[in-house]
């Protein structure tokens, strides 16, 4: 299984360019870009952050805004 993960990930040229950030590995980069799918159809970061369920719900009114806790939607 890890010489199947490997050569999955190395033939992806998007799994190269996350696994230069520290703490990413082979597994992880290769599954968030098998999980994403083509990064394009994200026009911009919060789309991508509201699609894994990482955006803080918001109460806001005119005189202040709340920031509460993660929502819990996003791929299940």
């Amino acid at each position: 299984m890890d010489r199947a993960v490997e050569e999955a990930g190395r033939a992806r040229e998007e799994v190269a360019l996350l696994r230069t950030h520290p703490g990413v590995g082979m597994v992880v980069a290769l599954a968030f870009v098998l999980t994403v799918g083509p990064i394009e159809r994200f026009s911009n970061s919060r789309k991508l952050v509201s699609y894994w369920g990482l955006n803080p719900r918001e109460n806001s009114s005119g005189v202040g805004s709340d920031w509460a806790r993660l929502v819990s939607k996003g791929t299940r």
